[in-house]
């Protein structure tokens, strides 16, 4: 579902929008500030498609596929392309899904402004994860070696060989060398 917004009286929309689709405060305060500005420099009652001003093109959720044809169709209208944003920014960054605000200037006093949301893929998360839990292991696996190596240089070769027949029997590794410290 996509959105023209060119008013301050059109923002009822959005807030039964923002029940319906769960979006942000901060989207619907930056979507009312776009308004307001437009609505203070070219009037409350102008004609959206014959007057200057401009609007916000608002997409929705359930376009998550039809996302890059919506936007290509509404810069097409006003033959404008994807490089030609005056600025591009994120509203809103909750991890998983990021609303975006995209200005883009048609003529001198006329402006589009397209706010939409992507969905941050979670493949990057669990390989965060993936290599965090890695990190540790190997970290443990040093810390570990490391005291094994330590304890062999206190106690000599020959009491080593016992010691590792001692430590795969039990698996307590403080326990071992609490005992290995009293022989």
């Amino acid at each position: 579902m996509t959105e023209r917004i060119w008013t301050r009286s059109q923002c009822v929309k959005i807030s039964e929008l923002q029940k319906k689709y769960r979006m942000p405060e901060k989207v619907v305060a930056e979507i009312h500030k776009a308004v307001d500005m437009l609505d203070k420099y070219y009037g409350m009652d102008r004609d959206v498609d014959k007057d200057d001003g401009g609007y916000v093109f608002l997409i929705l959720p359930e376009h998550g596929e039809k996302l890059e044809l919506l936007y290509l169709e509404a810069l097409g209208r006003y033959r404008l392309d994807v490089e030609d944003a005056e600025y591009k920014d994120i509203i809103y960054d909750n991890g998983f899904i990021q609303w975006h605000s995209d200005l883009y200037l048609a003529s001198n006093d006329y402006c589009l402004n397209i706010v939409y949301y992507t969905k941050k893929r979670r493949r990057w998360k669990i390989m965060e994860f993936a290599f965090f839990f890695v990190g540790v292991a190997f970290g443990l696996t040093c810390i570990i070696v490391l005291e094994e190596v330590e304890l062999q240089r206190r106690i000599g070769n020959e009491q080593w060989e016992m010691y590792w027949i001692f430590s795969w029997r039990n698996c307590d590794y403080n326990i071992i060398i609490w005992d290995m410290q009293d022989w």
